[in-house]
């Protein structure tokens, strides 16, 4: 069974989901430079934010990761899986 994880505090897709839990794996799509619409760059176009700004487009990248991986780790139950998503976690926080 797939559980779909979109984080209210990330971006709204209507193709796809930021995060996909299948058995004990935990697909993470590909995080852009978007911002949710409560954001106060976020605009009507949603294009990526800050145009000519990649350091601040790969670090709210790392952020939107973060986030899909935190709402993951939320509602993860196992054990095993859960000590894995705080070791990825980890490794996210450390770009901050």
């Amino acid at each position: 069974m797939k559980e779909y994880i979109n984080p209210a505090t990330l971006y709204k897709s209507s193709v796809y989901s930021h995060a996909v839990k299948a058995g004990n794996i935990i697909f993470v799509s590909g995080q852009c430079a978007n911002v949710s619409e409560d954001h106060p760059e976020w605009s009507e176009s949603h294009k990526a934010i800050r145009p000519g700004d990649p350091y601040f487009q790969a670090r709210l990248c790392y952020q939107n990761l973060k986030a899909a991986l935190e709402a993951a780790a939320r509602e993860e139950t196992d054990p095993a899986v859960r000590s894995e998503l705080e070791a990825a976690l980890d490794a996210v926080r450390g770009s901050d």
